[in-house]
């Protein structure tokens, strides 16, 4: 998170069930005093284990859309692990599903046309690949900041957003030797946002 982040919260599910304490947790946050901490006990991970990175963040004092990116001025929602024993792996993530969003956002293919897009094919938008990824990225940035921009935002148009960021399925890729990459269509464990219970107790 940057200068927007009021918490952030690595939580850690067998199936549905969340296995407590979490693996981190920073209630709250500042962005000027960063600092890693163990996990404290050791956590055993089995196949199937999910972790959740949840961040809560306030635009109280944005005007504009805020979006994500590694600037301090953008957004981001990151937890860094180190693991043990060392897996064949260069690097693994999750990321949404291209096409959703862009349906939830109303950028249709017919849309795409009019902004000039021609070279942005519906197998490039269900693409795996990192760099093909990133290629139709460059190519939608415009007409998406420019719709969501262009937008009034009330918390009704808002709502989409976030049923899509909190109950959309995922994909997870870990990326191997030989830049092989290993794709997991999920859904994220019905869980609800992360409750402190030590806040509730006098």
């Amino acid at each position: 998170m940057h200068n927007r982040g009021l918490s952030g919260i690595a939580r850690h599910f067998r199936g549905d069930q969340e296995i407590l304490p979490p693996l981190a947790s920073e209630l709250h946050w500042d962005f000027n005093f960063q600092q890693s901490k163990p996990v404290e006990p050791f956590r055993k991970f089995l196949p199937g284990d999910r972790i959740v990175m949840e961040c809560n963040y306030t635009s109280i004092n944005d005007s504009n859309p805020v979006y994500g990116g590694e600037g301090s001025m953008e957004e981001m929602c990151l937890v860094f692990l180190d693991y043990y024993p060392k897996a064949d792996l260069s690097t693994c993530g999750a990321m949404f599903n291209l096409p959703s969003y862009l349906d939830t956002i109303g950028l249709t293919p017919a849309k795409i046309l009019q902004y000039g897009i021609l070279n942005v094919s519906p197998a490039m938008l269900h693409s795996y690949n990192e760099s093909v990824r990133h290629a139709v990225k460059g190519f939608l940035k415009g007409p998406v900041t420019s719709l969501i921009t262009s937008q009034k935002w009330t918390p009704d148009l808002a709502a989409p957003f976030e049923d899509f960021y909190t109950e959309m399925n995922y994909l997870g890729i870990c990326i191997g030797k030989g830049n092989v990459s290993v794709v997991l269509d999920d859904e994220p464990p019905e869980s609800g946002w992360y409750i402190d219970q030590s806040q509730n107790t006098c």
